[in-house]
């Protein structure tokens, strides 16, 4: 029996080890009135890429209270989707609804951010996408 708990514990050191770490993408939220603000907070192994990641993403959610608080707009939400993530980068889809008071309709604007989770730094889109020429758009 012995042998066979030291098999089933080496067994489950193996998996351990290959297994890819991800980031951990939580949901932080702030609500007013007519405020409802939902964005990613990014954990990773690394405390700088995860400082400079957030903090990133902090200007965007500060830009959305701005919008609320200061430029008068009667009401502003915001979302995000993790669209892609592997042992290098995590995408992530996010979102801004606006509406100025006496609007007919409220606005979008959506933002995608692929960021190196290693370093922290954002991945422009021409590292994925060669354009050569207008006409190519």
């Amino acid at each position: 029996m012995g042998i066979f708990k030291k098999l089933c514990m080496t067994s489950m050191l193996g998996v351990m080890l290959t297994v890819p770490t991800y980031a951990t993408v939580v949901t932080g939220s702030q609500s007013d009135v007519n405020l409802d603000l939902k964005y990613p907070l990014v954990y990773t192994d690394h405390a700088y890429a995860q400082r400079v990641i957030n903090t990133d993403i902090a200007n965007y959610v500060l830009e959305a209270k701005d919008m609320y608080y200061n430029q008068h707009i009667y009401q502003v939400s915001q979302n995000y989707k993790v669209t892609y993530e592997d042992s290098q980068v995590v995408s992530i889809l996010l979102t801004t609804y606006y509406y100025y008071a006496g609007a007919a309709h409220g606005m979008y604007n959506t933002r995608g951010l692929v960021y190196n989770k290693v370093t922290g730094q954002r991945i422009p889109l021409y590292n994925y996408i060669k354009i050569a020429n207008a006409a190519q758009l």
